[in-house]
């Protein structure tokens, strides 16, 4: 079985440090294979039997060992390629019992984002799903037969009630999916965020498998933390993860 997971930290040194501990017991409890963490930290590591591969380091943040993304995995992980935007995206590659798997982390643009100007809101996030998509298309191409895993923040829901992003945004990234031959595992009846919270919130971290692996799926999705740990400030974000069989 491997358990892949992604988790935005909301930066945890800008506060307490008492949230970073929080954060890695959190993350020993899930006991994932593989973890794609976003607004993330190099403090912030799982294990040291992982590895990793992280985007760039990010001028706007105060502190020079935040990252917007950073890949931990138990198995050997090799750095792959370039990335269109190398802060808002890292790669890397695993080799498992049945087959390569690309693991592509990343983040979309949010509502406010002004990385991209002239382009803002959904502008924006259309700008970088589309140029995130070449990505995705040229990292396939140069591996051949290696499966993709793209996990992340993706700053939309994928719901049929809005809760964050744009009908706009949420079309385009269904559709998208759908031409690039991929399947959002964290999304539908496997939403397990909406379930957990009558629908009150919903999943904007997503994990995303190309169908040539979805068979490994047998529809294991969990959620974290609870909503009183995200009322409390923990976070702003809950944690997703899927298992495949492999």
């Amino acid at each position: 079985m491997l358990r892949i997971a992604t988790w935005n930290l909301d930066r945890p040194t800008k506060r307490h440090s008492r949230h970073s501990g929080e954060l890695l017991q959190h993350i020993k409890n899930i006991n994932a294979d593989v973890w794609v963490l976003t607004e993330t930290d190099s403090s912030i590591c799982p294990g040291i039997d992982y590895q990793s591969v992280c985007s760039a380091e990010r001028e706007t943040f105060a502190n020079v060992t935040e990252t917007w993304v950073t890949i931990w995995s138990r198995l050997p992980l090799t750095p792959v390629g370039d990335v269109w935007d190398n802060q808002f995206a890292c790669c890397g590659k695993i080799a498992t019992t049945t087959g390569e798997l690309i693991l592509y982390g990343m983040v979309l643009p949010w509502l406010g984002c002004e990385e991209y100007l002239p382009n803002r809101g959904t502008e924006a996030f259309l700008h970088a799903l589309e140029n995130q998509r070449e990505d995705w298309r040229r990292l396939r191409n140069l591996h051949g037969d290696c499966g993709i895993c793209v996990a992340g923040d993706f700053n939309q829901d994928l719901g049929s009630k809005h809760y964050y992003g744009s009908n706009v945004g949420k079309q385009s990234l269904r559709n998208t999916l759908k031409q690039e031959g991929m399947t959002c595992l964290t999304a539908g009846r496997y939403d397990k965020v909406a379930a957990a919270t009558n629908a009150r919130c919903a999943c904007i971290d997503h994990i995303v498998i190309s169908n040539d692996w979805l068979p490994r799926f047998r529809g294991a999705v969990q959620a974290w933390p609870s909503e009183q740990v995200i009322d409390s400030g923990l976070t702003d974000h809950f944690g997703v993860y899927i298992d495949l069989e492999i």
